[in-house]
């Protein structure tokens, strides 16, 4: 899908590659799978793979794949049960790369049903990929019980659901949670951390269709992040760097799409083609959802401008599509192009298609499920509050403990002045009588 989008960009748009360039390094000195097969033990490759932000830059994922179903085969044949595991979660994550999100799941699963086996940190990668999956399969039940694991194993104090609402439709709600359990952790010289925090503000309004506002926050973002960027006074790592790029890449792919609400196509374009740049460039070899939503906005732009060749282009990459959401948007657009070009045929065949989406019994049961998924997240957040409760009453219980502790103190101490005063008053008693005794001799 990348080369395909490259040719699109650079034929229409001169856009340069980024691939080219990664071609022109060093091949050993830039080989990332070499690295990890030359890694001394187990958990170095662990610790490498996990490390290494851009790993699929010489080598694509499929290649990494088959590297590592031979470690996988070399431990089973060992019986290194612990290397098994560290190398099928490597596998997993591949998989998850590669947007195949239910062999991901599949292969996750087994290794967590013995998770006791692992070591915290182990066991939080492995959660955190669960919890990615079943965001991206919308198993929105599984997501929250992985993140009471995640609890209970005291790798996060509460749950945040603000993601969760958000994918369930609830953008406002999601917007004010977030904005309640981040707004004050920001540090005010964290760019970075500013410029996610008001990105996600902003694509929050973005789905809620407050699109000014939106504009407003991606704009703030844009700001944060070449900030961040061109920040000399700090050393950066190269993981940091390609993250904050990737992070540029999305605000823009965010402003871009706030044009194309407002019906501004020709402004939303020049964003739109640079947030697809830059997210390939640095998120090289995975899937990536902002990418699908860049492509699907820049074939309405076009559609919307009459430029049904470029549109159909775009429309005709075959993305990795897994959210109904865009799988319905690109049979809309394909419906719309055939109603331009008077093809009505396919123009009813994608219109049907979406219908059979909308009326399927998956979706159906997806609404029932929503409304279950809200009712454990209030659940949720009941015994959030049952703790925090709880914990005031222990609190308060220690600090009634504290003063009465306290005040016994103080009783003890009081108790002991007066002893002392009626010892100092008698020997002051018997002065006073020696002295009347001396004069009485005298």
């Amino acid at each position: 899908m990348a080369k395909k989008l490259g040719i699109i960009l650079s034929f229409y748009f001169a856009i340069a590659s980024f691939s080219g360039f990664s071609q022109d390094l060093d091949p050993l000195e830039n080989d990332a799978l070499l690295k990890f097969q030359n890694a001394e033990s187990v958990s170095d490759r662990f610790s490498y793979f996990f490390d290494t932000v851009n790993r699929y830059s010489t080598h694509s994922a499929y290649d990494w794949l088959d590297a590592v179903e031979r470690y996988i085969k070399n431990a089973e044949s060992g019986g290194d049960s612990l290397a098994i595991k560290k190398y099928k979660l490597i596998q997993s994550q591949i998989y998850f790369d590669l947007g195949d999100y239910d062999r991901s799941v599949s292969v996750a699963t087994r290794i967590y049903s013995e998770k006791h086996k692992l070591d915290q940190p182990t066991k939080e990668l492995l959660l955190n990929l669960l919890d990615a999956n079943y965001s991206r399969l919308e198993l929105y039940d599984k997501q929250v019980e992985i993140r009471k694991q995640k609890r209970e194993l005291g790798l996060k104090n509460n749950i945040s659901f603000y993601d969760i609402y958000s994918n369930l439709g609830l953008h406002r709600q999601a917007m004010k949670d977030y904005i309640m359990e981040n707004k004050n952790t920001i540090e005010e010289n964290d760019y970075y951390g500013l410029a996610n925090y008001h990105n996600s503000i902003g694509n929050f309004l973005l789905l809620d269709k407050t699109t000014s506002t939106a504009l407003t926050n991606f704009s703030k973002a844009k700001g944060y992040i070449e900030v961040y960027l061109n920040d000399m006074s700090s050393v950066k790592t190269e993981s940091e760097i390609i993250n904050g790029n990737l992070l540029k890449g999305i605000i823009d792919g965010n402003i871009g799409k706030c044009y194309v609400q407002m019906g501004q196509f020709d402004k939303a374009i020049p964003y739109l083609e640079t947030s697809i740049s830059t997210i390939e460039e640095n998120n090289i070899g995975r899937t990536s959802s902002e990418v699908n939503e860049n492509v699907l906005a820049l074939a309405e732009c076009h559609l919307r401008m009459d430029r049904l060749k470029i549109a159909k282009d775009y429309l005709d990459i075959e993305l990795e599509l897994t959210k109904t959401s865009q799988i319905i948007k690109k049979n809309r657009l394909f419906a719309a192009y055939y109603d331009r070009t008077g093809d009505f045929e396919n123009q009813a065949l994608y219109l049907k298609k979406n219908v059979r989406i909308r009326d399927s019994l998956e979706v159906n049961e997806s609404s029932i499920k929503r409304q279950q998924i809200a009712a454990i997240i209030s659940e949720e957040n009941l015994e959030d509050s049952r703790r925090m409760i709880n914990l005031q009453k222990l609190e308060m219980e220690q600090t009634r403990s504290d003063m009465a502790a306290m005040d016994e103190r103080t009783n003890l101490v009081f108790i002991s002045l007066i002893f002392t005063l009626l010892g100092f008053a008698g020997l002051v008693f018997a002065y006073l009588k020696s002295i009347k005794n001396q004069r009485l001799i005298a």
